[in-house]
């Protein structure tokens, strides 16, 4: 990674906001042009969505934006791709250090199947190998995830269980892993959601990453070619690349979240993750906006 003083941060991260800005300004017209049938379960789909965590080894800043096309109520195709930045502590590498670029694009497939049982829904995602493989943002083969959870409401506590397999462990909305990896594993977690009226809703989660077989670890806070200062928190904080057991990326650890929706275009959160496999608190934020919904309500006027 480059040396970089806190005034070129701060630059890298307002280009950074600017350019959501400006993907927002130029998504609204696809929107409108591709949106068809019902405006509530059919037509053009699309989400902006800017987020940070911060932790000891140090932040990290995601735009992500995804675009596609929901055919019903139960199946929709979603297709996007991350741009980050990530700037590390002193304590983590010889210096302070900042470096940004472009993750693997993905295409994703959910299938949704309400039930006043027990709903379900499943997700199928796919990562092309086109991100920053020197900075950590890709492991240079393609990855696949599937999902699945299982949710039923009881008035207004709502809990959840879901369960999946890859060959990439891939970030949740509330902990940007300090890596990539490349590897077999399972992953489940369990809890619940409460709606506290408002529009605000708060929720606690229990997650395990149990993988099997070898395991590579593409680390975002050591550059290729570089050497890192501390494996304190695990290998990605020593080197760049590291190949080793199921031990390598094994976690368990928990979260605790604050949701509020506005309105139907915004959604916020502010989310508390509790890594134990890498003795790691981590603070998170996503704004999220609906630019989907956005065009939709423009269309009415």
């Amino acid at each position: 990674m480059h040396r970089a003083t806190t005034g070129s941060f701060v630059l890298r991260l307002a280009c950074l906001v600017a350019a959501s800005v400006g993907l927002m300004a130029q998504a609204q017209p696809g929107v409108q042009n591709g949106s068809a049938g019902s405006q509530d379960d059919k037509g053009f789909i699309s989400r902006v969505e800017f987020g940070g965590s911060a932790n000891t080894l140090g932040q990290e800043f995601i735009l992500n934006g995804s675009a596609g096309y929901q055919f019903n109520q139960h199946f929709a195709i979603n297709f996007g791709a991350p741009l980050s930045i990530t700037h590390t502590s002193a304590t983590t590498t010889t210096a302070s250090t900042t470096s940004s670029g472009m993750g693997d694009p993905f295409v994703q497939m959910l299938l949704k199947l309400p039930n006043p049982t027990l709903n379900y829904a499943t997700a199928i995602t796919t990562t092309v190998p086109l991100g920053d493989a020197k900075k950590g943002l890709s492991t240079g083969r393609v990855g696949i995830d599937w999902n699945n959870r299982f949710d039923h409401s009881f008035s207004l506590v709502t809990p959840f269980v879901a369960a999946g397999l890859g060959n990439t462990i891939r970030d949740t909305r509330f902990f940007r892993r300090p890596f990539t990896s490349l590897g077999f594993n399972t992953h489940v977690e369990g809890g619940a959601d409460v709606d506290v009226g408002h529009n605000f809703s708060i929720g606690a989660s229990a997650y395990g990453i149990l993988p099997s077989g070898q395991q590579k670890v593409f680390s975002k806070l050591v550059d290729k070619g570089t050497a890192g200062s501390s494996g304190k928190h695990g290998a990605f904080g020593s080197s760049h690349e590291t190949v080793g057991g199921s031990d390598l990326t094994r976690d368990h650890g928990f979260s605790a979240w604050i949701d509020a929706d506005p309105n139907k275009l915004w959604n916020l959160e502010l989310a508390f993750s509790r890594s134990m496999g890498y003795d790691l608190n981590t603070v998170s934020f996503t704004v999220g906006l609906n630019l989907g919904q956005l065009a939709r309500e423009g269309n009415r006027h």
